[in-house]
């Protein structure tokens, strides 16, 4: 490419005899770029002080370790993006980046860890370049294989793209199961995991004898990842309850209590007191705060 960066005043003047002199279309001509390699691009540097630029690449590259909880993380942030890869060898935290410093840089985050997860938590006052997220009741997770993008306005870094990779699987708590009597060991989760697109989120969730001590009208759990959810409906999900006796089963989250999904029998019938309890729900769909 010729002529790439001219000075904006072309002389008009023709060149002189003199050869050692600098001549008119010397002046004109375009200039060359030296140093830096193949597919680089000129940077603004204002820590150089000399020149402020610098050869580099318009994207960043980063790879990354640090695990808990992590204020003004700044694994490497420099240019106008940034691609951060993580490879912890335990799980994530983290309220904000430091190291912005112009409206307009992106960062993402991927995470290639074996099993581990980066939660992202929103507007968290710890850091001073805070995260804003879709969703604010819970941290927005990033799973294996996962990705979130974030634009720096000036202020916060604003989440614009995220894909939380594989589905995620909470770490036991029998503080999950909600109704008084219901118990719910470890080894009767067979399955429990949700993903999250946007604000919305879905759960799959396959509990196997489970014991109640006395009838219910509903036997509730938290929603997972510590989601709220959003209301103003009812959605519901049809799905199975085992006492052993199989009967029809709605699954469904209320605006009166956000923090939990509850299970019912379609009927009308209270749970009768069992210890052979087990429910089937797949594909339950709803939004979140």
């Amino acid at each position: 490419m010729t002529d790439v960066l001219k000075h904006r005043f072309t002389s008009p003047k023709i060149d002189g005899s003199d050869t050692q002199q600098v001549q008119p279309s010397h002046w004109n001509e375009g200039h060359k770029f030296q140093g830096g390699t193949h597919n680089q691009v000129l940077l603004r540097d204002t820590t150089d002080a000399q020149f402020g630029a610098r050869w580099g690449s318009s994207i960043e590259w980063v790879y990354a370790t640090t695990t808990g909880t992590v204020h003004n993380w700044n694994p490497g942030i420099a240019g106008a993006q940034t691609i951060i890869q993580w490879g912890g060898a335990a799980d994530l935290i983290l309220t904000g980046f430091a190291g912005g410093t112009t409206p307009g840089q992106l960062v993402t985050i991927n995470n290639r860890s074996g099993n581990r997860l980066i939660s992202c938590a929103h507007l968290n006052p710890s850091s001073t370049q805070q995260l804003q997220h879709f969703v604010s009741s819970a941290p927005t997770p990033i799973g294996i294989n996962g990705s979130a993008t974030y634009y720096f306005n000036g202020t916060y870094w604003l989440l614009i793209a995220h894909e939380q990779g594989g589905w995620i699987t909470p770490v036991y708590s029998a503080g999950d199961y909600l109704t008084a009597g219901w118990t719910v060991s470890a080894a009767s989760v067979s399955l429990r995991a949700y993903v999250l697109h946007g604000k919305t989120l879905t759960m799959n969730c396959y509990l196997a004898v489970t014991g109640l001590s006395g009838a219910s009208g509903s036997v509730d759990m938290k929603i997972p990842g510590g989601f709220l959810y959003a209301g103003p409906a009812y959605p519901f999900m049809p799905c199975q309850l085992n006492d052993p006796a199989t009967f029809a089963a709605e699954c469904y989250v209320s605006p009166g209590a956000t923090d939990r999904m509850m299970t019912r029998r379609v009927d009308g019938v209270a749970i009768p007191a069992t210890g052979n309890l087990s429910i089937k729900i797949a594909s339950f769909t709803f939004e979140v705060t």
